[in-house]
């Protein structure tokens, strides 16, 4: 993939890291890593939470909640939850599902994310 093509891509802010020198050249020139802060930046934008919100609200069968489910993903973007415990509980949730134990899908991963 080339630069041009990076820069088409909403969840790639090429121009503005060179601008800041904040390009993964620019750390290893230096002899430093980014913190977990400047990498999660890097790959999570806003827009990157909404659609994996939406990804998730239509993988429960769930559409017309998807704005519950951006919390528990920026939860685990910001590492207040282990981002494997979510996918553990969005799993068993989507095995209720299909096994017919949950109607309600949001309630049920609400409920295991509590405790």
């Amino acid at each position: 993939m080339t630069a041009a093509e990076l820069r088409t891509h909403q969840w790639r802010g090429l121009d503005g890291d060179h601008a800041q020198g904040g390009t993964a050249w620019a750390w290893k020139k230096h002899h430093e890593r980014p913190d977990y802060v400047v990498l999660r930046s890097w790959a999570l934008p806003g827009s990157c939470r909404t659609k994996l919100a939406d990804y998730l609200a239509v993988r429960l069968k769930d559409g017309h909640s998807r704005a519950f489910y951006v919390k528990p993903l920026w939860r685990a973007a910001r590492l207040e939850r282990k981002p494997g415990v979510l996918v553990a509980r969005v799993e068993r949730v989507e095995a209720d599902l299909r096994e017919g134990w949950t109607q309600n899908p949001r309630a049920l991963l609400a409920y295991r994310l509590s405790g």
